[in-house]
């Protein structure tokens, strides 16, 4: 049988508890790292497009469109959009940059 004085539980206690809150900090910085998996926008939908897949923080307020995407050299890079401006095209990431793809080509009868 093992015994432990008082004190020694105590130190034993303190540094688990070291431990706990040095693992609990490591994972909220591992949660902070990683990608929303749905933006939140209240009550509107964000436009659809390739855009998120690259880009993170999207918001959409009014017409405008905001995010950080990832350029081709791997900065983060905030951009802004004027969603009015792509008229039914989809979103996309051009080097950080938010811009419309082409629209859709119109039907003929």
């Amino acid at each position: 049988m093992v015994r432990l004085s008082v004190s020694k539980l105590v130190s034993i206690g303190a540094s688990v508890g070291a431990a706990a809150a040095l693992l609990d900090v490591g994972a909220v910085a591992v949660a902070q790292t990683r990608p929303d998996p749905q933006p939140a926008v209240s009550g509107r939908a964000l436009p659809v497009g390739s855009y998120r897949e690259t880009c993170r923080n999207i918001s959409l307020n009014g017409d405008r469109l905001r995010a950080r995407c990832i350029a081709k050299d791997g900065q983060s890079v905030a951009s802004t959009l004027s969603v009015r401006a792509c008229r039914g095209a989809q979103v996309r990431n051009d080097n950080g940059r938010l811009t419309c793809d082409a629209a859709p080509a119109a039907r003929t009868r």
